[in-house]
């Protein structure tokens, strides 16, 4: 900094912004230098966002994962590897080391291993590889790390935040690749779960080892849609009005994931007396589970323990029942809403509705 007059700069002032400086260079010498990695990817994120805010959703109502972004724009600097191989493509692993430039000693051991894979991948610049496997529905890696130094490759010790022990290496995607010219390992918890969020963590390539790494927390704000998209969900509507019930079940869900407790309180103070013990009858008749007593998280709402509300259509009350679809352990963003209609003593389900719901702009990424 370059003050061209201090004399007419008070002294206390001066000392302030002498002060200000060394705590910012502090503050830049103290933080550790992996974090400027997952800062680039943020930076890189937030950019392609401010060009193009449908840059994630531009092939479906479901958005593209961040790092699919990043490695889709050219501009973000940041690339991922394909695989080196695909094990099941080829007759055996030797038919992958037969074709290595130049020829590579493969240990029985590791032969063994990556007989086993699925697939290798090759880190960028280096002589770094991992041959996964991936199993199940819960989709877990199971990886073998080697490195090959003068023709030879040995067993190595992965990335550092790339465990596969007790479900670690479940349910997430894995890849190589760069951020600028640095190699990179990273891995990506992204889902279709209704917390509308995900992680990122990136492991920068230090020569002969990885570095720490750094993991980035986004957070997404919900984006809404009248059909849901991502499962042909089962529906039906019987009633008259079926367009106005799932215009008002739309509005409903967008109510209960802003903040379920005013949601309920909301919508109970809009009827009348009549209308509100009409309901909490249709309620107890309706045998729902009840909801968290909380009702503090909207992603615990699921279409087998769904929130009770009241819905008032055309002046007609109805009683909806909303949450998340389920199939087996999973849960998803889409909302599932069941409407009933008394009719004489009889409480019957109209309409059987499925509203889209997905990640949509981002709200917040913290790095760490």
């Amino acid at each position: 900094m370059m003050l061209r007059n201090s004399s007419l700069i008070g002294p206390a002032i001066l000392t302030a912004l002498v002060l200000a400086v060394m705590a910012a260079l502090t503050r830049l010498e103290a933080q550790p230098a992996h974090l400027g990695l997952c800062q680039t990817v943020v930076a890189s994120y937030k950019r392609i966002g401010a060009a193009d805010p449908h840059a994630p959703s531009s092939k479906s109502f479901y958005p593209d994962s961040p790092l699919t972004v990043l490695a889709a724009n050219a501009s973000s600097g940041i690339a991922i590897a394909p695989h080196s191989a695909e094990i099941g493509k080829s007759d055996a692993p030797q038919d992958w080391q037969r074709h290595q430039k130049p020829p590579l000693a493969l240990p029985s051991a590791l032969r063994d291993a990556i007989g086993k894979s699925d697939f290798i991948d090759r880190l960028p610049n280096s002589g770094f590889y991992a041959a996964s496997r991936v199993e199940g529905t819960a989709h877990c890696y199971d990886s073998t790390y080697f490195e090959v130094k003068h023709g030879r490759a040995e067993p190595a010790p992965g990335p550092g935040s790339w465990n596969d022990d007790e479900g670690a290496g479940c349910g997430v995607s894995r890849a190589f690749g760069q951020i600028g010219a640095t190699p990179a390992a990273f891995q990506e918890d992204y889902d279709d779960s209704p917390a509308l969020t995900s992680s990122l963590s990136v492991s920068g390539w230090r020569g002969d080892h990885f570095g720490p790494a750094c993991i980035i927390s986004f957070r997404f704000a919900p984006r809404f849609a009248a059909q849901g998209t991502y499962n042909a969900w089962e529906q039906s509507c019987t009633a008259a009005n079926c367009d106005a019930l799932r215009k008002a079940a739309l509005g409903l869900v967008a109510a209960v994931q802003a903040n379920p407790r005013d949601a309920e309180t909301g919508l109970l103070n809009k009827l009348t007396p009549v209308q509100k013990a009409a309901f909490l009858t249709m309620k107890s008749d309706a045998h729902s589970k009840p909801p968290q007593p909380s009702l503090a998280d909207p992603a615990d709402f699921t279409a087998t323990a769904p929130l009770a509300l009241p819905l008032v259509v055309d002046n007609q009350l109805y009683l909806a029942l909303a949450g998340h679809f389920t199939i087996g352990w999973r849960t998803f963003s889409d909302w599932s809403v069941k409407i009933d209609q008394r009719k004489g003593k009889d409480l019957n389900e109209i309409a059987a509705l499925a509203i889209g719901m997905t990640k949509g702009s981002l709200e917040a990424a913290e790095i760490k």
